[in-house]
């Protein structure tokens, strides 16, 4: 015989099923596959972080820029109904009649609603101490303003075309 040749034998068939038999792993493939599972893990929240740290990013300028687009509208409202510096042309002993005040305060309303001023027919209907109505209408529609003196500023309480629901007329003594 030649000691360079294998002998191959062929597999004599059995009647028994295979069995199979589970390798154990490593402990060092164990280990290096928990550190995978803990990198792809820390990856995972890093990049969940950074998408939290972008999205407050962005709401903070989009309420900063809300803030400073409402300042505007209010030195806009301030502008038109008269106050000056924060403080009311009442205030500011300049003497001013109710009716005129509540006009000022309706249509400062209206603005602030985006309504233009100018299309505006203001009508103080009924005034009773520190509560007044004023039919408001314009070319298409119409409505009820109902207004409450707070020191000497009228403000709109509710406003619409219904009379006001039992929580506002007992919050403010409509």
């Amino acid at each position: 015989m030649d000691m360079n040749r294998k002998e191959t034998s062929t597999p004599v068939p059995t009647n028994q099923s295979p069995v199979v038999v589970k390798k154990r792993r490593s402990a060092w493939s164990t280990v290096a596959f928990l550190f995978m599972l803990l990198l792809l893990a820390s990856l995972a929240m890093g990049a969940w972080l950074w998408y939290m740290w972008q999205d407050s990013k962005n709401q903070q300028a989009t309420l900063r820029s809300d803030v400073s687009s409402a300042q505007a509208a209010m030195a806009n409202l301030r502008e038109q109904i008269g106050v000056k510096n924060g403080q009311a042309a009442a205030e500011a002993n300049q003497p001013v009649n109710d009716e005129t005040a509540i006009i000022s305060a309706v249509k400062a309303y209206n603005s602030a609603l985006g309504t233009p001023i100018n299309d505006v027919k203001i009508q103080v209907t009924k005034r009773d101490g520190n509560i007044a109505i004023a039919n408001v209408s314009n070319v298409t529609a119409g409505y009820k303003a109902y207004l409450k003196k707070s020191g000497n500023i009228w403000l709109v309480v509710w406003s619409g075309q219904n009379t006001p629901p039992d929580e506002v007329v007992k919050l403010f003594g409509l």
